[in-house]
C-alpha cells in the first residue's frame, strides 16, 4: 500500500457498536476504502473526552495532505 492509498479530502466514519471501533474510511475518486482506519472505543476512553477528541482530530488531519504540510510540516517538497 503506497501512501496516496491513504491520504486523501474525502472519508466516511463510522461507529461499528459490535466492535466498539470508530471506523475512518478513506474515500478516493468517489469510492470507499473496504478496510477502514480503526479506532478502539477503550483507547479513547482511556485518553479522556478532550484528549480523546483532539486525537481524533489529528489523526484525521495527518490523512489530509494539505493539512500534512501547512500544520506539521510533513511531506513537503525540499526541491523548491
Amino acid at each position: 500500500m503506497n501512501e496516496n492509498d491513504i491520504l486523501t479530502n474525502s472519508f466516511f466514519v463510522e461507529y461499528d457498536e459490535g466492535r466498539r471501533h470508530l471506523c475512518v474510511y478513506t474515500v478516493h475518486n468517489g469510492i470507499r476504502a473496504d478496510v477502514p482506519i480503526r479506532l478502539r472505543m477503550d483507547s479513547l476512553l482511556g485518553k479522556g473526552k478532550e484528549h480523546a477528541a483532539q486525537w481524533f482530530g489529528e489523526s484525521v488531519f495527518l490523512l489530509i495532505p494539505s493539512l500534512r504540510r501547512e500544520l506539521y510540516d510533513l511531506d513537503k517538497d525540499d526541491s523548491a
